[in-house]
Order: structure tokens, then C-alpha cells, then sequence
């Protein structure tokens, strides 16, 4: 098994992976890997190439929080079809920029920023990225789960799927990413002023989507079929109407909470 710095993209320019070395990057530590290596089973991997350097477009980034995913969780277990191993996990992600590739001047992105990274890498060539649906991409690889993620000490990472921030520590920064599925759930939903949403499921994705909503000024209504994530999602985020989705009257408790009416809104977020 080789693993090395996560070779992240390997196909057409910009999308090459290495460029030169330089020796400027000799005060580089030797870089620490952690690989997934077969199911249950992580190995430490130190790679100690200190003369690679980003190629043109790129950034070199050394790692700071990795969230755990429930992807993770799987691909540790052995039960994720999308999965193959040895793999590097790791996308959810607050990071720290070492250093820069050519043509990143006009990124907005400094040597020393703290960043969040978006760990999905379209090809921006097929029809879906030609459209705008970069979601979409016909080749499109995720960190940490089709290509090697960031549970490594630096990786190198495209200079635009990294995201700034002069205020959020590197622990939020890692949430990021998991925020961002509820933020752009709620979005595509639409949600509006006063109307009532459902959502199934209070996991951080579930709790990400009610936290969201109601920033919308939406009511919510969180259904689980944990007592304990039920409480957890009243006290920390706020939700006020939860119920045990085993409960036999579970539509009835639904409609007598929205007035005889049912939510036009549900979010299914149990990971299923």
C-alpha cells in the first residue's frame, strides 16, 4: 500500500496533482497519514516528500479538525458501497493554508487563512458541470470517500474549494460542510415565514436543516425515533414541538400541533 499526500485529482491540468519541487518548502515536517487501510483497521503512514510544492491552482493545507462523518462510520464498519480501500477518510474539515500554487493571487485565499473545504471535485467538462450542476458531475469524486480526504497532517487541496473565514476557530470551520447540507436543504425547499416543517430525523443533519428553517421564521416540528436526540434537539437547538416517530398517533399529534393542517414542508434526514 502507498499512501501519500492525497492525490486528490489525476486527471487533465488544472487538475494535475504534483507540479515541481522547491526548496523554499524544505522547513516542511514530514507529513503524517492515517489511512483506513481495510475495514476497522487505520494505519499511521508518515510520507516524508517535503520538496512537493502546489501545482498551479492549488493550495497546500495543513489540517487542524476533522469532523467524523457518518460516511466515516460506515467505511469503518465495512458496510459503504462507495468505498474502496486503503482510503484516506475525511471531509468535513477546518484547515490552515501553508502555502500556494501559481494563479492564486486573485483566490482570496492568504498563506495563514483558517478555511473550511468544500470536498466535492467536479470535472467541469461534462454536460451537468457545463450547466451549472456541478453536484451533477459525471466523474465526481468526494474527498475522503472516492478519492484520499484530509486525515493527514497537510494535503493539497484546489485553491477555489476552500472557504475563508478571519473569525471561526478550525473546530467550526470543520462543521462547516455539515451545515451546509441543512442550509442548502432549506433553500431548495423554499421555507417560508410561519409555515410548518417537518423534520425526520435529529442527527446533525436533521438538527442542521431545523436550525435553518427556523432562521427562516419557520415552525418546526422534529420527529425521531431517539427520546434522547429528541431532548437533545429541544435544549440545543430549540426546537419546541418534537415527537417518538413509533408513537401510533403520530399523524394526529402532527396535525393537532399545525392547527388540523399538515407541514408543507418535510425534510427526511435519517441517513437512510
Amino acid at each position: 500500500m502507498h499512501c501519500s499526500l492525497p492525490p486528490l485529482l489525476s486527471r487533465d491540468p488544472p487538475r494535475a496533482f504534483f507540479a515541481h519541487p522547491a526548496a523554499n518548502m524544505d522547513a516542511l515536517e514530514p507529513y503524517n497519514c492515517i489511512c483506513l487501510t481495510t475495514p476497522g483497521t487505520f494505519t499511521r503512514k508518515i510520507v516524508a516528500d517535503k520538496n512537493v510544492v502546489p501545482a498551479a491552482g492549488y493550495a497546500l493545507v495543513k489540517t487542524g479538525f476533522v469532523g467524523v462523518c457518518g460516511t466515516d462510520y460506515h467505511a469503518f464498519g465495512g458496510n459503504q458501497p462507495l468505498f474502496s480501500y486503503p482510503r484516506v477518510i475525511g471531509h468535513e474539515l477546518g484547515v490552515t493554508v501553508v502555502a500556494l500554487g501559481d494563479g492564486c493571487e486573485d483566490a482570496g485565499v492568504a498563506i495563514g487563512d483558517n478555511c473550511a473545504v468544500e470536498p466535492y471535485f467536479h470535472c467541469g467538462k461534462c454536460i451537468a458541470c457545463r450547466r451549472g450542476k456541478t453536484n451533477c458531475c459525471t466523474s465526481i469524486e468526494v474527498l475522503g470517500v472516492h478519492i484520499d480526504g484530509g486525515l493527514c497532517s497537510h494535503f493539497l487541496c484546489p485553491v477555489g474549494k476552500l472557504h475563508p473565514s478571519a473569525s471561526l476557530p478550525l473546530d467550526t470551520l470543520a462543521l462547516v460542510e455539515t451545515l451546509c447540507i441543512g442550509a442548502h436543504a432549506v433553500f431548495r425547499g423554499q421555507v417560508e415565514k410561519n409555515e410548518w416543517c417537518l423534520v425526520v430525523g435529529t442527527g446533525p443533519i436533521g438538527m442542521a436543516a431545523s436550525q435553518f428553517a427556523m432562521a427562516e421564521g419557520a415552525n418546526v416540528i422534529a420527529i425521531d425515533i431517539d427520546d434522547a436526540r429528541l431532548a437533545f434537539i429541544r435544549k440545543a437547538v430549540g426546537v419546541v414541538h418534537t415527537i417518538n416517530a413509533r408513537a401510533d398517533d403520530l399523524i394526529e399529534q402532527i396535525t393537532a400541533i399545525c392547527g388540523g393542517d399538515l407541514p408543507t414542508t418535510i425534510f427526511e434526514a435519517t441517513g437512510e
